[in-house]
């Protein structure tokens, strides 16, 4: 079985700063706030997943929290300098 870097993918963490449950449209919210990346960024709630358990919400907010961040896996790009 091959890994991630084999396939050429790579895992980004992308670091957060808040996460809040809510309860909205008969459904709980999972969101969470990013450390300033843009000028709106400090305000803006990102949304995680939506839930119709306040059971299953809780767990992955607390899951989310205690990772301090969220994972994205894109493909690499690679630049290598090669001597003329």
């Amino acid at each position: 079985m091959s890994t991630l870097d084999e396939e050429g993918f790579e895992v980004i963490k992308h670091p957060i700063k808040k996460v809040r449950l809510q309860f909205h449209s008969g459904l709980w919210y999972v969101e969470y706030q990013r450390p300033a990346k843009y000028f709106i960024d400090g305000w803006w709630w990102f949304d995680d997943s939506t839930h119709p358990e306040y059971a299953d919400a809780f767990k992955r907010a607390n899951e989310l929290a205690n990772a301090g961040g969220t994972k994205e896996v894109r493909r690499k790009e690679l630049t290598f300098d090669v001597g003329v």
